[in-house]
């Protein structure tokens, strides 16, 4: 028998304990400066970095292609940083997979962050001036930031969690065992424009079901839709959502049939993948950055009443 999903009493109890991340020492220093006279030797060293940075993306976009071990550390730093281009996730995968928080000197320092003597800075790419072409198109300069790592605890509802994620489904959800095929949690159905979901599951499992599904459902934009085709880039968006919220991901790599594609098409890839990841992200978003305005709002008397 089909089951509304929304009204469903789905049994998290075991599951309400919150998510820790232990933290990690804050690491950085200040980057060495220039000779402030030397102009020449100044504007030759920021080409020389720009050229650098944008080298270290594609190199990482190719090997990411080649190596799942570099295409999960992608995939882990598009998912904390998840406003960041495909080229600055790239460049961090690279520098520091394991990044966390990322600020230059300047800005750790108005924070009362004390940089560590030693620490390597990150470099990132972040856009300069407009400029005209020849052909009267515009373009953008890029210039390269340095920015320092620094970590942080993460605590949320699993609950809550799962609110968010099918807070605004681009489809119908329903439980249903007879509609889910065999060793499947979950498959959504283009043609029925609805994702069946098997009963029982622990809270992990369905995240990470309900988060490829979701993915599915996002890229059905009617006519020749083909779950094969999209496979790859569901799964990818999946690791995605799920690292983002701390749950551990099912590893996914690039296709064989990928393993020809030039860097610039390979970034046409991680680029769609990660703009079907932010739009549910930012659905996500909403629901709890919502509770989180409405506990800091609540009076002590009311938080001692829940």
């Amino acid at each position: 028998m089909n089951t509304n999903f929304n009204e469903r009493n789905l049994n998290f109890d075991e599951l309400l304990q919150e998510l820790e991340q232990k933290p990690q020492q804050p690491q950085a220093e200040p980057a060495a400066t220039l000779d402030p006279f030397d102009k020449e030797s100044y504007r030759e060293r920021k080409q020389a970095e720009r050229a650098e940075a944008f080298r270290l993306a594609d190199v990482t976009a190719e090997k990411a292609a080649a190596s799942g071990e570099v295409y999960a550390d992608y995939l882990n730093v598009q998912a904390r940083y998840n406003r960041y281009s495909v080229n600055n996730a790239l460049l961090i995968a690279a520098q520091m997979p394991t990044a966390t928080k990322l600020a230059s000197f300047d800005e750790w320092r108005q924070n009362n962050v004390q940089i560590r003597s030693g620490a390597k800075a990150i470099m990132l790419l972040e856009p300069g001036k407009e400029y005209q072409r020849e052909d009267g198109s515009v373009g953008a300069s890029f210039n390269v930031k340095k920015v320092f790592d620094i970590s942080q605890e993460v605590h949320r509802d699993q609950r809550l969690m799962m609110k968010a994620l099918i807070s605004n489904p681009p489809c119908k959800l329903e439980v249903s065992d007879d509609q889910v095929p065999a060793n499947s949690a979950a498959v959504y159905k283009p043609e029925a424009k609805t994702i069946y979901v098997r009963h029982g599951l622990t809270f992990d499992d369905m995240f990470r079901a309900l988060a490829r599904e979701l993915a599915f459902a996002h890229m059905d934009k009617g006519g020749n839709f083909s779950r094969t085709a999209c496979e790859f880039q569901a799964r990818s968006v999946a690791y995605l959502v799920c690292a983002r919220n701390h749950i551990a991901p099912e590893q996914v790599t690039f296709p064989s049939s990928y393993s020809n594609l030039e860097a610039k098409d390979i970034k046409q890839v991680l680029g769609e993948i990660r703009e079907v990841a932010n739009t549910m992200h930012g659905s996500m978003s909403k629901v709890l950055d919502r509770q989180t305005q409405e506990a800091r709002t609540q009076s002590p008397r009311d938080r001692d009443a829940r």
